[in-house]
């Protein structure tokens, strides 16, 4: 019987859950590489930023503070609809040296992962003379796999504020359950760095895999359907609600400011070594799946309002039994 409720909860979380398409990009790209950007709103000065050049180092994982409070976008890092990576600016040689020995011991710079070389031997030719001419704009990507791999799809100038959009190119069936890191570089000129007043970097939807007969989540940043949810709780029978709270959450009233992924750990029953979110935007929700094996239980999801609100908590296997 507990198989069978289980085994409901998983299909009625895979029900809810809409897979990252490819979105349609509003840009194009010349055969010597310029990208002209379509048309913006006429309130907002989308501009061209020319070429550019896109390297990707390993750089391990960390959720070291410090990633987050020296990076240039920190106030993105806080509720946002998108998900928003530390972004780090060098003029200078000076300044990428600097970074190297900050996050010296807390990322992994002189080591390679597979095909993806370390962030020393990619930086290695940056010196005095490349920036003359060129900046470096760096952001950091997480990875609940190592075998997970990204790219830039795209950069945008918009009202003078510079955003670099990263998507996941690689997506397997089959990957290893590793934590991982990644430092996605691009090389800008220095003359369209001088027209920018701001610098964040977001993942984008770019690969998706999704297999609905296995455990939901194999979307790592996603979307999923809050309304489609709400249809599924009212379908429940009575032992399947025996794995859903409705109410008496930690999280009841609501904040200015927070981190969601963070807020919604304050629902768990025990610490989890994995985790995933996803975003509804048109209801302002959020879904957050905590779990330590993708082949076997417990794991909690949590359902959590733009307001920081938890309205909905399903538990699956034997996490449970209040």
């Amino acid at each position: 019987m507990r198989k069978t409720i289980y085994v409901f909860i998983c299909i009625l979380l895979v029900l809810s859950l809409v897979g990252c398409s490819a979105a349609e990009c509003t840009h194009s790209e010349s055969a010597d590489g310029e990208i002209a950007f379509g048309d913006a709103p006429e309130e907002k000065q989308n501009e061209q930023i020319g070429e550019y050049s896109v390297k990707i180092s390993y750089a391990n994982w960390t959720e070291d503070n410090t990633m987050y409070s020296e990076c240039l976008n920190q106030g993105k890092m806080v509720l946002s609809s998108a998900q928003h990576l530390p972004v780090f600016m060098f003029e200078t040689k000076g300044e990428l040296d600097h970074f190297k020995a900050l996050f010296q011991n807390i990322m992994t710079f002189d080591q390679c992962y597979n095909e993806v070389p370390s962030f020393n031997e990619v930086t290695a030719g940056y010196d005095e003379s490349f920036f003359t001419e060129n900046t470096l704009v760096v952001a950091y990507v997480t990875a609940s796999s190592g075998s997970f791999r990204y790219d830039v799809k795209n950069i945008s100038l918009v009202d003078s504020d510079l955003c670099v959009d990263v998507a996941k190119v690689k997506d397997p069936e089959v990957y290893t359950a590793d934590m991982a890191g990644w430092l996605v570089i691009v090389e800008l000129n220095k003359e369209v760095v001088k027209r920018c007043a701001s610098f964040d970097a977001k993942i984008v939807p770019g690969e998706a895999y999704f297999q609905a007969e296995k455990l939901p989540g194999f979307i790592e940043f996603g979307s999923f359907s809050w309304k489609e949810v709400e249809r599924a709780m009212d379908d429940l029978d009575d032992m399947s609600k025996e794995r859903v709270r409705f109410d008496c959450f930690v999280n009841s009233e609501a904040e200015d400011k927070f981190i969601p992924i963070e807020r919604a750990k304050n629902e768990l029953t025990k610490e989890y070594r994995y985790s995933q979110y996803f975003r509804d935007e048109e209801e302002d929700m959020w879904m957050f799946r905590f779990f330590d094996s993708e082949e076997v239980g417990p794991e909690e999801v949590v359902y959590m309002d733009g307001n920081g609100i938890t309205r909905l908590i399903i538990y699956a296997d034997s996490t449970y039994y209040g």
